[in-house]
């Protein structure tokens, strides 16, 4: 948590996808430190406060984590499983968020523990309801057993 407000990260290769996001977070007054990294190595990174992110100051853990699936250098589900496996980390929320709403992704998702999956809107206007997901996520405590369901 930087300036008392926590931390969201967000592990996203796409900019365009990553800046719908961000735009939508801002318009619906989602108040976060949003954290953006490029690919799944850079998010382990980011997580195990390796390379240039050791200081928790400037890099804080985050209390959320959506995790794109395809990335280069290691893809969401890759990340999510470094994760579940890591003993100081495993318990941090995790939410696939996702172009795919393959039946398979979201099988796999669950196996490996993530906290929902999230399909990523078409267009702009789903990204509210997307917003507003996250928002009742975050409320909830991001707990597997609080928001259980895998949504499309």
């Amino acid at each position: 948590m930087k300036n008392g407000l926590p931390t969201l990260l967000v592990a996203e290769d796409d900019e365009k996808d990553f800046l719908l996001l961000e735009r939508a977070l801002g318009k619906a007054n989602f108040e976060t430190d949003l954290r953006r990294v490029r690919d799944g190595g850079e998010a382990i990174e980011y997580l195990a406060g390796g390379s240039g992110f050791a200081d928790r100051e400037d890099h804080p853990l985050p209390e959320l984590i959506l995790l794109d699936v395809k990335m280069p250098r290691g893809s969401g589900f890759d990340v999510l499983m470094w994760l579940r496996n890591n003993e100081k980390l495993k318990n941090l929320p995790a939410v696939v968020f996702s172009n795919s709403d393959s039946p398979n992704d979201m099988q796999q998702a669950r196996v490996l523990g993530a906290t929902a999956y999230l399909v990523k809107p078409s267009a702009y206007d789903g990204y509210p309801k997307l917003v507003q997901a996250l928002r009742d996520l975050w409320r909830a405590g991001g707990g597997a057993d609080v928001y259980p369901r895998f949504r499309p």
